[in-house]
């Protein structure tokens, strides 16, 4: 998300580059459990060994960042992340202790884990994981050496919306195409 007010010359640029937020990890989490997906209830699929790092952002913490740049002078890059830090795997095994839904995990090579995915992804009719988000993760992309801005903790989070996680197919086609 960069700029500042269309038109206004003298507002400075600005960059905040958004790390895992609310409906990236709760879309994912609800298309992973979902019985829609034909792996849900039986395991899940790594790709790799699961060991990259993910700083995941409440939402509206993020509208906070955008909005203080709409009226900050100062121009500024800042990556907007959580306070929490997981390994992918350390959150894969959260979501599944918090919901009841711990599932067996599958390391795969990640062009492997991916080519599975697409493979699944042809019987829900939606993309469950692109070679884009394959990178992203194995570059350890969505962990900051910046200080958390973000303030929601994800636990906190997961805690408080742990009965609705898994109930609703959360269709990412659908949620940008639709």
């Amino acid at each position: 998300m960069t700029g500042g007010l269309l038109g206004q010359d003298s507002q400075p640029p600005h960059e905040i580059r958004p790390g895992s937020g609310r409906h990236a990890i709760e879309g994912a989490a609800h298309r992973l459990e979902h019985p829609a997906n034909p792996s849900a209830n039986r395991f899940f699929v790594l790709p790799g060994d699961g060991s990259y790092g993910i700083q995941p952002v409440y939402i509206e913490d993020l509208a906070d960042l955008a909005v203080e740049a709409v009226y900050s002078k100062e121009s500024y890059i800042i990556d907007a992340v959580g306070p929490d830090s997981y390994s992918f795997k350390e959150m894969v095994q959260l979501i599944g202790k918090k919901i009841g839904a711990q599932r067996p995990i599958i390391s795969l090579p990640p062009r492997l884990a991916l080519l599975a995915a697409q493979f699944l992804s042809l019987f829900v009719g939606d993309v469950i994981l692109t070679p884009e988000e394959v990178d992203g993760l194995m570059a350890n992309l969505l962990l900051s050496k910046q200080p958390a801005r973000g303030k929601t903790a994800f636990k906190d989070w997961l805690e408080t919306n742990k009965a609705t996680i898994g109930t609703q197919y959360a269709s990412e086609l659908k949620r940008h195409y639709a």
